[in-house]
């Protein structure tokens, strides 16, 4: 009941908004610093210290789906030094949010193969700031929280004259839409490039079907032992 009270005075205290909008397309960029995440300084100089990508987020008042925007002159191959061809895949990911049902349906592309993990949408540990900025003409207010498993801050901006409570990647639940998220200061940064209001065609909100089902426990179970056998989504093959 406290939080319902503290997000009706935020939505109050911005006085008049403009008028809500509904649906559309929001496009997003997710800039990833490759060499934070890194200790190997041999394999820091065999990729490019940032891999970025294009994403789009469609929505309505009450549901969204996340999903990369592929384009045909994606070239995911750098070269390095000594016969070594660095490899940077990007999975084609899904992420399916109903904020009426509470249900999310997250498919997720893992070593070739596409797994379908279906949960409960639990509201984020966010503690909302007073600061404010403007983003593509939307003012967005600032939220804090931090990873508890990774203890990584997380910092968002979110805007309440887009009513969806949604955001780019797993990022949402605020009283407004997620415009930008910067992730352990610069680490990952998701910004909004583009904002289209517009009526949606019936597959853009589609649920994801395809893959195996797993549950959240046993997908993440799968993630860790990849990452504890030196996976990082980059493959390196010698000539």
């Amino acid at each position: 009941m406290k939080k319902i009270v503290v997000f009706a005075a935020i939505l109050g205290s911005f006085g008049t908004l403009k008028a809500q909008k509904q649906e559309g397309i929001i496009d997003f960029e997710q800039k990833i610093n490759m060499h934070k995440r890194m200790t190997d300084e041999s394999m820091k100089a065999m990729i490019p210290e940032f891999r970025t990508t294009q994403h789009q987020l469609f929505f309505n008042a009450n549901e969204s789906v996340y999903k990369l925007l592929e384009k045909e002159d994606d070239d995911d191959e750098e070269m390095g030094g000594g016969g070594v061809k660095i490899k940077l895949t990007m999975p084609k990911n899904e992420l399916y949010r109903n904020f009426t049902t509470q249900k999310k349906i997250d498919l997720k592309e893992m070593l070739g193969k596409k797994y379908l993990i279906n949960d409960t949408l639990q509201t984020m540990a966010w503690k909302l700031g007073t600061e404010s900025k403007k983003i593509k003409g939307f003012e967005c207010m600032k939220a804090t929280m931090v990873n508890n498993e990774t203890q990584k801050t997380i910092v968002a901006w979110f805007t309440p004259e887009i009513s969806c409570p949604s955001g780019p990647e797993i990022y949402g639940t605020l009283p407004g839409m997620i415009l930008e998220v910067n992730v352990n200061d610069g680490e990952i940064v998701y910004t909004a490039n583009k904002i289209t209001f517009a009526k949606l065609k019936p597959n853009d909100l589609k649920q994801p079907t395809e893959g195996k089902l797993i549950s959240p426990e046993a997908f993440k179970k799968m993630i860790d032992d990849f990452r504890a056998n030196n996976g990082s989504g980059i493959k390196i093959m010698r000539n």
